[in-house]
């Protein structure tokens, strides 16, 4: 007999020669409805510390050659209709020290935890980024505009530099984060904002986040004005485009975004969003003696930031 096989059957042997009358018990917290713990007769199959406990009913168990073979693999034992549990639910969980050796503890969720928590210790996070606003795409290439001098112009990306600080809250689930300061480089352009940031895995070496930007902007650029009468076959309408200077807000609902970090403190992320350009007053002008509407475009923004957490 080999020494495999030998070890198989030494680990087998306590699997089948234990007293299976042993049992585990879960003692569960009071409720408004239940003032005095509950106690269950269980077998114990998975528990992921912190988070969630698997059994099933003590007189529904039954030790199988099968189930030996997943011990013997360090698996947890799988058994139809078993019940899961929050570790939350539980005052204690009082072990059959005897058969402990079929339960599966999942070490993972702890350790993931533990690696959340470390870097959830620096909760500030300063930034630097250049963002770039990307007007929409619909009449080929950029907009062609007409100022008032009948020029054609090409409405540009603004390319902008911008400051941030957010503070994490709720063990690294929520951001809060404030633009003090963001500056036009090829245009005229000065700003400040705030955002939300949400992290769904929390804070990893490597995060997700959803959110949403509001930045309140005055800037010199070109403008579209439309005006409310149909002047050309087709049911079409003239479009110029003004060039002045404006208060505006910029609304960015629907953000995505991807954040790396290192325990060191150094940060960096990559975002994206779709949103709108909203003019703060006179959305209305007159030309030519006619009556025109400034529009409310679609804008997209693409933003790569670096600086440190602390």
């Amino acid at each position: 007999m080999n020494i495999s096989a030998t070890r198989i059957l030494l680990v087998l042997m306590p699997l089948f020669f234990t007293e299976l009358a042993a049992q585990d018990t879960l003692i569960f917290k009071p409720t408004k409805r239940k003032p005095v713990p509950d106690t269950a007769i269980v077998k114990v199959l998975l528990v992921e510390e912190m988070e969630q406990v698997v059994y099933i009913p003590y007189e529904k168990f039954s030790l199988t050659g099968k189930d030996s073979v997943r011990v013997i693999k360090n698996q947890p034992v799988h058994k139809k209709g078993s019940f899961t549990k929050n570790i939350s639910q539980l005052l204690e969980i009082r072990y059959d020290e005897t058969q402990k050796h079929i339960i599966f503890f999942n070490r993972q969720i702890p350790l993931r935890r533990e690696k959340q928590a470390a870097y959830f210790e620096r909760r500030n996070i300063l930034t630097g980024s250049l963002l770039t606003l990307i007007p929409p795409d619909i009449r080929g290439g950029y907009w062609n505009r007409i100022d008032t001098m009948s020029d054609l112009k090409n409405t540009s990306p603004l390319l902008i530099a911008q400051s941030a600080i957010e503070r994490l809250f709720c063990k690294g689930i929520f951001g809060i984060k404030l633009m003090p300061f963001a500056l036009g480089i090829n245009e005229r352009f000065i700003g400040t904002g705030f955002g939300f940031r949400a992290y769904p895995v929390r804070q990893l070496p490597t995060s997700f986040f959803v959110g949403f930007d509001l930045l309140f902007a005055n800037s010199t650029q070109y403008r579209d004005i439309i005006s409310s009468k149909v002047t050309q076959p087709g049911n079409t309408r003239v479009w110029y485009s003004l060039k002045q200077n404006r208060n505006e807000l910029y609304v960015l609902p629907f953000m995505i975004g991807f954040a790396f970090s290192k325990k060191q403190g150094f940060y960096a992320s990559i975002d994206g969003a779709i949103g709108m350009q909203v003019l703060l007053s006179d959305r209305n002008t007159l030309y030519n003696n006619e009556s025109y509407k400034y529009r409310t475009p679609a804008y997209g923004q693409v933003r790569l930031a670096m600086g440190r957490k602390f």
